[in-house]
Parts: structure tokens; sequence; C-alpha cells
């Protein structure tokens, strides 16, 4: 299909591994694609038991961007001297069902250097990875699909322990003892939740509504939590903003708080006005998670 003369019929399919089990798929829309053609994808998508979000095209779509954002934060905060079981463990324990780095294992390693400069050309140097990620290539440690990444797994596909021995090979085991684990969660979190705005400002996503669906279904988001922007609007926004200040203040430009979580904050206004208040987060205990659910 020549796009530039059949634009209006040129839709993508984004499909989220492992297929079988993630349900979420994202309907790409480009500029000059048709509301029929979008309107017989996303039937298309509910026919296949999935459940479709359009987006429109963009580097990292939805789900992707936020995710390279969370993955390169979570590359600094290693880089910095962070315990990786710790850190996957503080998230684990927020509600995700799995930390960044068992995460990146899963991924693929070599998979996720290849996507990081992508997003990093297109949207800025808040997605740039640690360079140091290029040495488990070399050596061919990519994660759980060759038994070996920042951690080792058994015949059977499960995590054994951390691989340190590789880690300290490649010059990545730089333990800081004084590394301030207190704004770790904030860190992950916080900067998905400022890159979800930057995408509804931009018109990738076209509501709040579907980013907490993308997140929950593509990601497996802390589903309790109601999805990532309820988590904002149950915190509070402007507890949001004036922790991202301060993560701004220590840590730099990436975590200015995104136009739209400032002007929420100014007017005392949530993202989604029509939903009762859910309970303060830091209430909430840890749900259970379920591996294989999302």
């Amino acid at each position: 299909i020549n796009a530039e003369y059949m634009g209006e019929n040129v839709v993508g399919m984004h499909f989220f591994n492992p297929v079988g089990r993630m349900p979420l798929v994202e309907v790409i829309k480009g500029e000059k694609t048709s509301p029929k053609a979008v309107a017989t994808i996303y039937k298309l998508a509910l026919d296949m038991g999935k459940f479709p979000i359009v987006v429109k095209d963009g580097a990292g779509f939805l789900v992707n961007r936020v995710l390279g954002a969370y993955m390169a934060e979570a590359g600094r905060i290693f880089e910095e001297g962070a315990n990786p079981t710790k850190i996957d463990k503080m998230i684990v324990d927020f509600g995700m069902p799995m930390g960044p780095y068992r995460l990146l294992d899963e991924v693929g390693i070599d998979v996720a250097a290849h996507v990081g400069p992508t997003l990093r050309d297109a949207l800025g140097p808040r997605f740039v990875s640690n360079p140091k990620f290029q040495e488990f290539i070399k050596i061919g440690h990519l994660g759980k699909k060759t038994g070996k990444g920042f951690y080792l797994y058994n015949e059977k596909g499960k995590e054994t322990q951390v691989d340190e021995a590789t880690l300290k090979s490649v010059g990545m085991w730089n333990i800081n003892s004084s590394f301030d684990y207190s704004t770790v969660v904030d860190r992950c979190i916080l900067c998905m939740v400022n890159e979800a705005c930057l995408i509804l400002e931009e018109g990738i996503a076209a509501s709040p509504e579907d980013v907490d669906t993308g997140m929950i279904f593509g990601t497996g988001f802390a589903p309790f939590r109601g999805g990532l922007l309820s988590y904002c609007d149950n915190r509070g926004v402007a507890n949001v903003v004036s922790a991202m200040e301060a993560l701004a203040a220590k840590h730099g430009e990436r975590f200015k708080p995104a136009a739209t979580l400032t002007k929420l904050a100014n007017s005392n206004s949530p993202f989604f006005p029509d939903r009762p208040a859910g309970p303060a987060t830091d209430t909430l205990a840890p749900r259970p998670v379920v591996k294989g659910s999302f």
C-alpha cells in the first residue's frame, strides 16, 4: 500500500508480548487515516478478544514511550549505585508485576538498547540509556532468553539470583552504600506520569482513560491503583507536582512538571473529575501479583 496516495486506509496494530497473554492492542492512526479505517481495525481487535486503544503515530506510541522514560530513569538509578534487587522489590511492592531490571531481562537487553536511541533521537535526552548495557550485548548476556542478564535463569526460565559476577565483569556492580532509596518509587513512577501528560498534550493519546487503559492492559501497571493517572488523582495532583519539583531541583529538567500537571494543580482539579475520590495511596497495601495476568 502506498501510504502517500492511500493513506486513508493505512492503520497500524501494535501488539504486546507475549501476544497470547497481553490484552492490549494500540490502533495506530496516521495523519491521513480515515475514521472508517480506524473503526474497522478497532473492531478487528475487539473480535480478537483484545482491548484496543487508538493512538496517533509517534515514537513509542503510548505504552512504549511511557515505559521508555521509566526504563531510562531506572538505568540512571542503577548507574548512581543502587542495588538492582532492592529497586525491583520496591517497585513490585508498589504493585507492578516486576521491577525495571527484571523487566529489562524479560524484554531483552539487546531490544532495549536498540529502542532507547530511537526514543532519544525523537524525543530528547530524558531517554538516554546507560551505555554500559552494550557490554551485556558484547558477551551475549541478553536477559531471560539467554539465561543471563541482570539475573540468572534456570532451564524453566525462572530467575534464581542476581548475576553479580557478570555485573562486576562489565563494571556495572558499583553499589553505593549511601544511595538514597527514599525517592526511588517517585523517580520511577512520576517520570511515567509526566511522560503520559506530554503524550496527552501532543495528542498522541486522546484521553486520560486511554492512558490508564494502555498502562494497565499493556504493562500490568498496579491495577488496584486504578491506572497511572488515577494514581495521580488519588495521591493528589498538587502533591505530585510538589514531589516532581523537588526531584527536578535534585535530578534535573526531566522532572519539570508538564503543563497539564501544573494547570490541574493550580485549579485543584483531577484528571477524572466525574469519579469519586479514591483512598489516599499511601494507605494502600500492595496486592498480590499473579504472574501472567498481563
